[in-house]
């Protein structure tokens, strides 16, 4: 077994638990290769398991960086992502060692501006307008051509991982996790629209001025007037290593 270690950059908790982390993977005789993550996201391949010692905001982005199941230990906040905290991952490696895990997938989201293709979005997809001082008018477009338009500051495209992030503040839903469904928020509409959830067919956002295109809630770009922001479902999958099944997981971890 070939192991990445993605460690968030700066934190002294993690890199003071990655010493432990590599002392239980040498005595494995596990070959691993150490990854701090810093403002760039490198490609890897060649892996067959990612480690990740940060928060949900580490997963995410290590989502980008690989095509294998990860295994988030958490070393930050609530950990919605995670499945195992720094004290229990050494019998959590003697059950990986035995093949006694399972790997989930989680959809995720493309994007499509012009003809740019985004890295794949995990939980959600922001358009907000770009200025305080007037109201665009933001519109969806269906599959069929149906619109659904109004004035108000922005709209969310989410997943059903991310359903009990920024989208659960916002008043939506939270759906299990391994459905597959986009659920659309609107943000502050002129005209109430409740929230939708929608089949995973491509759809189109589009707005009246100039609005930011932010992704995962971390990273973000300027667009113009009438640019259309395409989503689709992605062809790739997020994949985590679980060790146990459980249902409902991330509403568990809200402590509901």
């Amino acid at each position: 077994m070939k192991v990445l270690l993605i460690i968030k950059d700066k934190n002294k908790e993690a890199l003071e638990v990655s010493l432990r982390i590599k002392e239980n993977l040498k005595e494995f005789g596990i070959d691993y290769f150490e990854y701090f993550l810093s403002s760039e996201e490198d490609k890897f391949s060649g892996y067959d398991l990612a480690i990740t010692l940060g928060g949900d905001g580490t997963i995410i982005r290590a989502c980008k960086m690989v095509k294998v199941p990860i295994l988030g230990i958490n070393v930050g906040g609530r950990g919605i992502l995670a499945e195992i905290k720094p004290k229990d991952f050494s019998e959590a490696l003697k059950r990986i060692v035995k093949g006694e895990f399972f790997v989930e997938k989680r959809m995720m989201l493309e994007v499509d501006v012009k003809g740019k293709i985004y890295p794949p979005v995990l939980n959600e997809v922001l358009f907000i307008k770009a200025e305080p001082l007037y109201t665009p008018l933001f519109k969806v477009t269906l599959p069929l051509g149906d619109e659904i338009s109004s004035k108000m500051d922005g709209l969310m495209v989410s997943t059903p991982t991310g359903s009990t992030g920024h989208s659960y503040s916002l008043g939506g839903p939270i759906a299990q996790e391994d459905l597959e469904l986009f659920i659309v928020n609107f943000i502050a509409p002129l005209n109430r629209l409740p929230p939708l959830i929608l089949p995973p067919n491509p759809i189109t956002l589009s707005s009246t001025h100039p609005s930011f295109l932010v992704l995962d809630g971390q990273n973000y770009e300027k667009l113009e007037s009438e640019e259309r922001v395409k989503v689709k479902k992605s062809n790739s999958y997020a994949e985590f290593l679980r060790l146990d099944k459980k249902s409902l997981r991330q509403i568990r971890k809200l402590g509901f």
